[in-house]
């Protein structure tokens, strides 16, 4: 049985600065969307989209001297760091990629976005793909989006914070 993807999450660039990286998607109307720090991956993630063709990108850096990432960046320099996927199930995802002999990286960890695992680049010919699997929270999100085109970035997402947006968006008929 194949791993069910149900999207493309996003592209990952690690980089010691924000700079040149968010410039230059901004050049393809690519736009900053928020940020966070992901203590458990020892990373600051700023997310950018270009909401018109559902393309996200979020360029990861180094969150303190002991992140794994600034061994990435010596080794490796800035640049790619991985692709994800949303899956439909994260638990049989991981099972599945452990069945087939491949290896997962570290621990599923937790973030704004959902849950996630990634597969380790000895298993895929070089290349680190992330797995994710949406939180409530992130799908709630992406309703409010599909209904009324606006996007939540702030969580925890409450009434008095979604309601502003969903009233400058709304159309009301009255009878």
């Amino acid at each position: 049985m194949a791993i069910k993807i149900t999207g493309f999450e996003h592209v990952s660039w690690a980089a010691s600065d924000i700079e040149p990286g968010a410039s230059i998607l901004g050049l393809f109307d690519i736009k900053p969307t928020g940020y966070e720090e992901i203590h458990d991956q020892a990373v600051t993630s700023n997310y950018f989209e270009n909401t018109e063709c559902n393309v996200r990108f979020e360029i990861i850096r180094p969150l303190g001297e002991d992140s794994h990432l600034n061994k990435f960046l010596k080794t490796r320099g800035g640049g790619l760091h991985h692709v994800c996927f949303q899956v439909e199930n994260l638990d049989d995802a991981c099972a599945q990629i452990k069945a087939a002999g491949g290896e997962l990286v570290g621990h599923t960890f937790s973030d704004s976005r959902g849950r996630h695992a990634f597969v380790h680049p000895k298993s895929t010919g070089g290349v680190l793909i992330g797995m994710s699997l949406a939180c409530t929270a992130a799908a709630i999100a992406n309703a409010v989006y599909n209904a009324t085109g606006r996007r939540v970035r702030e969580f925890p997402i409450l009434p008095e914070k979604l309601l502003p947006v969903v009233l400058t968006t709304a159309t009301m008929t009255f009878v």
